[in-house]
């Protein structure tokens, strides 16, 4: 490169400067964004994220991330440029962009650091991936990382010996007032600022994310281990059954009676009595489904064509039959099943949400996006990377419509059974966001049979309360 040509073009460098003036309000709306979010969040005091306070999270982050991409872009671009032959006022200019890009960023980082360092709920929410919000896994260790990486904390101080040594000439040039770069020069001083005096922090953060690093490679076999031991058993649990010459429940004319009573949207509650799982399980429900319908109606609600859906045209394509699919989250992971398949069982309730047919379509949406999770045997509602049945429904549903799902602490961990669904149906039946549409129960040796509109609510709540005949309260 001759001394005439510049390292970077004129254009190039107005472009990139427009960028980081779109980028830097961005970062502030983020911030005010998350200062927002914290007041009418409170996963902390909860326990647990819902699922629109986990979007909303996800929401942020990707944000964060295209902001960070966005300057590791421009700062690239620069790193080497004002090193390089040509003119000292492009050369210049163009510093100013790169230096104030990373001094941004490294600013943004560490605000990112200091929130969710010593917060283990937020960490790991950050550090989990998404394939629906296209977010890898670790993200929060990465950021983490380059922040704490003395590589390029000196990469910084090397950059700012040539500000010092170039700051003179910056003024001998109007760069002051340049209408591209002028506006950064308060901001390289104002952020310089803040770095001053942050060598010690970073190395301490950078020793103890090592410490923390290397403890988590002694531990993560082991708990890697416990977790396959315990979803081996589980697994092998679920698919026992007891008993020979056994009368399924659910038959030819309890299926038939069921594709004509369904809607997409619809939940399914089932037990299977010749499970292991039933047996050992508390509470009546012991599965819980979401149907969706066929490819038909799909089409016809302008959901098949969803990116989330149209992912799994040809699994739809191969398994719908025309009699109705389920999403359901079984020990293989979450699938998509015929409606046949999913009703191997004895005894099904059908739950419909009230709600509006724009927020339905929302509901199965949702359900498809968990398609090809692995299933949680830890039932932890608070990892979205793996799921069970109902988490499932809770994910798709809580928050449209008024539906509100209350989830119950049991063994450390914030959970929701099938029952706790009724039981939350029950304790408000009047204002209840769903209606109980069909519950087919297995009495004796025969097929279930429906029960009728008006004995619905009583029957699931002396189920619920394992009181047989008895009289149950009902709110």
């Amino acid at each position: 490169m001759s001394a005439e040509q510049d390292p970077v073009s004129p254009q190039q460098i107005e472009t990139d400067a427009a960028t980081l003036r779109q980028v830097f309000e961005g970062f502030d709306r983020l911030e005010a964004m998350y200062q927002d979010a914290c007041a009418m969040m409170s996963p902390g005091e909860r326990g647990y994220f819902t699922p629109d306070e986990d979007n909303e999270v996800r929401r942020m982050l990707l944000a964060y991330r295209n902001y960070r991409l966005a300057c590791w872009d421009i700062i690239w671009r620069y790193y080497n440029a004002y090193k390089a032959p040509g003119k000292p006022e492009a050369k210049v200019r163009g510093f100013i962009i790169g230096y104030a890009a990373s001094l941004r960023l490294f600013q943004k980082s560490l605000r990112l650091v200091e929130i969710a360092e010593f917060d283990p709920m937020l960490r790991s929410k950050l550090n989990e991936p998404d394939r629906k919000f296209d977010l890898p896994g670790g993200f929060f260790e990465d950021v983490l990382v380059s922040y704490s990486s003395l590589y390029n904390y000196v990469r910084i101080l090397a950059a700012a010996y040539y500000w010092r040594k170039n700051r003179r000439l910056a003024r001998a040039l109007g760069l002051e007032s340049d209408p591209a770069v002028g506006w950064l020069i308060p901001i390289i001083a104002r952020e310089r600022r803040v770095l001053r005096g942050k060598f010690w922090s970073i190395l301490w953060k950078r020793l103890r994310r090592d410490w923390g690093s290397a403890w988590r490679m002694l531990i993560k076999p082991v708990a890697m281990f416990r977790y396959r031991s315990r979803a081996g058993i589980a697994s092998m649990v679920s698919e026992l059954r007891i008993g020979r010459g056994y009368v399924r429940g659910i038959g030819l004319r309890a299926l038939e009676h069921l594709r004509g009573a369904l809607r997409p949207g619809d939940v399914l509650l089932t037990r299977s009595e010749d499970r292991i799982t039933s047996a050992i399980l508390p509470g009546f429900w012991t599965h819980a489904a979401l149907f969706v319908g066929t490819r038909e109606t799909l089409a016809a609600a302008g959901v098949l064509d969803h990116p989330k859906v149209d992912r799994l045209r040809g699994i739809l394509a191969r398994i719908d039959a025309g009699h109705g699919l389920v999403v359901e989250a079984v020990p293989r992971g979450c699938r998509v099943h015929t409606l046949e398949y999913c009703l191997r069982a004895d005894h099904v309730a059908v739950l419909r949400p009230n709600l509006e047919a724009p927020a339905l379509r929302e509901c199965i949406v949702e359900a498809f996006s968990h398609v090809g999770k692995p299933y949680d045997f830890e039932f932890d509602f608070n990892v979205s990377t793996r799921i069970v049945c109902t988490e499932l429904i809770y994910r798709s549903l809580h928050g449209r419509g008024g539906i509100q799902f209350a989830l119950t602490k049991r063994l450390g961990r914030f959970t929701l059974t099938a029952d706790d669904m009724v039981e939350q149906l029950l304790g408000q039946a009047a204002t209840a966001p769903f209606s109980v549409v069909e519950l087919l129960l297995q009495e004796g040796e025969t097929e279930a049979l429906p029960v009728p509109e008006p004995e619905r609510l009583r029957r699931l709540a002396r189920l619920f309360n394992g009181r047989g005949n008895e009289e149950p309260a009902i709110a």
